[in-house]
């Protein structure tokens, strides 16, 4: 039952009364929860939006990842360059200036060709544009689905 109390100048109150009921036991909802599927091994994140590469960045961290950073293509490169031996597996943003992931994707190949990819994307595009990538994600990636194919690249053949 709802009843409604009204003074003008004073205001309005409404009363809900609902019946007594039996008591039951409330299971809670689970809440969605981050992937325990972490790792130990070197990450190199190549993205243009900072945004971006700070949020991952500090959730493959909370997964036990090392994580190397790198805001476009070219300086993706030479990092890459440096640290080759390193690096377990290259996080790779496709829409970037200067070089994007497409121009990118080849030349990871050729300084390390068992070198594992996955692609972040915003864009849609046929299979055969990401011949050379181990995965691709659309952006925005949820989180726990980010790690399970991360971890999936990684043990991956």
């Amino acid at each position: 039952m709802v009843t409604c109390e009204s003074q003008v100048g004073a205001g309005t109150i409404f009363s809900v009364f609902l019946p007594i009921g039996h008591s039951e036991t409330i299971q809670p909802v689970a809440r969605p929860t981050l992937s325990t599927t972490g790792g130990t091994e070197t990450i190199l994140l190549i993205d243009d939006e900072e945004e971006v590469l700070n949020v991952l960045q500090r959730t493959l961290e909370r997964q036990g990842y090392r994580i190397l950073t790198a805001r476009e293509g070219r300086e993706g490169l030479a990092l890459f360059a440096q640290e080759r031996a390193a690096i377990d597996l290259v996080l790779l943003d496709l829409s970037m200036p200067y070089m994007s992931g497409q121009e990118v994707m080849p030349r990871l190949r050729e300084l390390k060709p068992a070198i594992k990819i996955v692609v972040l994307t915003g864009y849609t595009f046929g299979a055969e544009d990401f011949s050379q990538a181990n995965d691709v994600l659309q952006k925005p990636p949820q989180m726990n689905e980010l790690t399970r194919r991360i971890r999936a690249a990684l043990d991956g053949p």
